[in-house]
């Protein structure tokens, strides 16, 4: 799968060691080098937190966690690799760019502490909310897919998926649920604004668009 390809190669170049791929629908046609795999083959009908909790015990230590289906320029990682904040997460504050989206897509908009702005003297940004359904005058970005944890934030995004694992609909959950939980439990969660220079590779028009990217 030249996607993940792609994507373990900038992980590399950014010096991430160990890479864990969570696989679900048509795990046998996802292969990479030198990398770990762990199953879920009960990905049909869940939400993205039940396969993040398959590789909790990867989530240890200095980590990055990223959806498989983006790609996004190597200074964005490391951007965010350089942060010291416990938790951050990269969000895209060219949000209302023009982007076709499918009827069903699912989009993690993000209220924060401040909006973006070119201020070298800016204080740092935090998030406040993550969800699909925020209204438009509150969202100050669209988080992309990616987040760094260190050792403290590892941990704390381990306790939550404890908690959240405990909840009857733990199946539905998505990242915007942990986040929101991360914050209502007093969890600082940074905000990293980029300005575009990635992609959501959703169907074979965005996987051409990869191709020159």
């Amino acid at each position: 799968r030249p996607l993940l390809h792609k994507l373990v190669a900038q992980f590399r170049a950014a010096g991430v060691r160990a890479i864990t791929v969570v696989r679900g629908y048509a795990a046998e046609k996802v292969h990479a080098p030198e990398v770990e795999f762990v199953e879920n083959e009960d990905f049909e009908g869940t939400g993205e937190l039940p396969s993040l909790n398959k590789a909790r015990d990867r989530i240890d230590g200095g980590t990055i966690i990223s959806f498989g289906d983006i790609l996004f320029r190597q200074h964005i990682l490391n951007s965010l690799l350089a942060e010291e904040n416990d938790i951050v997460v990269a969000v895209d504050a060219m949000w209302k760019r023009p982007r076709e989206r499918g009827t069903n897509e699912y989009v993690d908009y993000v209220t924060a502490t401040r909006s973006y702005s070119l201020r070298y003297d800016e204080e740092d940004a935090f998030l406040a909310k993550m969800g699909p359904d925020l209204s438009p005058e509150k969202i100050h970005g669209e988080w992309i897919g990616l987040i760094k944890t260190t050792v403290r934030g590892s941990a704390a995004v381990c306790d939550a998926l404890d908690v959240l694992s405990k909840r009857p609909d733990f199946r539905r959950l998505r990242f915007d649920d942990l986040f929101n939980h991360l914050v209502s439990q007093g969890q600082p969660v940074q905000v990293l604004y980029i300005t575009g220079q990635w992609l959501d590779v959703d169907d074979l028009e965005d996987l051409a668009r990869a191709q020159a990217f």
